[in-house]
């Protein structure tokens, strides 16, 4: 029997089916995080100061008043994240934008990239990328020792599980033919800041009958 939180989940994950001589990803902190993605993303391409990234980051911060490097870190930071937790298809982001904002995407797209090589180069991941990892690997078949020892998930407070998280579960239950349980309460969501909504607690039903009919 496996419990904890996702994140420790997937750490495990990580740490014990990996492939021979291979090293587990360190989880960077949020500092190492804030720091790499400001040192490598930001200032290594001189992008903090971008006009072009500026003009796209005001709309999204709702103005300027207030808006500084740290504001603007936190929104980089809370951008990366959502890229990962809904599973976005960034370089459609990117190239299929308004034109007032194509410049700045494309910034945006130079800074993450600059952040996500900074993490490879050390054998880390942040708490998406984690996430992702595992997603990644699972659909890969990379970790069908574990999945096939599985014989139930369950799964508690589901209406903080984005998008990316519903995938590694339902992907997990093709492991025991669908014995996926969920409990949740749609007054209670706490982390929509990682993509939790409760429209994927509330439609959760219509989402397993078709991975799983």
């Amino acid at each position: 029997v496996w419990t904890g939180t996702i994140d420790s989940l997937c750490q495990q994950l990580l740490r014990d089916y990996r492939a021979p001589g291979t090293q587990p990803p360190v989880l960077a902190d949020e500092f190492v995080a804030r720091t790499l993605l400001l040192r490598d993303g930001m200032f290594a391409g001189r992008h903090h100061g971008d006009a072009d990234l500026d003009a796209l980051l005001y709309a999204l911060y709702g103005g300027t008043y207030g808006y500084h490097l740290g504001q603007k870190l936190n929104l980089v930071q809370a951008l990366w994240g959502r890229l990962f937790n809904d599973l976005v298809d960034w370089n459609h982001f990117v190239t299929h934008s308004p034109a007032d904002q194509r410049k700045g995407r494309q910034v945006l797209g130079e800074l993450v990239s600059g952040y996500q090589r900074s993490l490879q180069e050390r054998g880390m991941v942040d708490f998406a990328l984690l996430e992702f990892e595992v997603l990644q690997r699972l659909r890969n078949n990379q970790l069908d020792e574990f999945r096939k020892g599985v014989r139930a998930v369950l799964v508690d407070e589901y209406q903080d599980t984005n998008l990316l998280q519903e995938q590694i579960y339902f992907e997990l239950a093709k492991g025991c033919n669908g014995a996926l349980c969920v409990v949740g309460d749609d007054d209670q969501s706490l982390y929509r800041f990682r993509g939790a909504t409760v429209d994927l607690f509330r439609d959760f039903e219509a989402r397993y009958r078709k991975s799983f009919r």
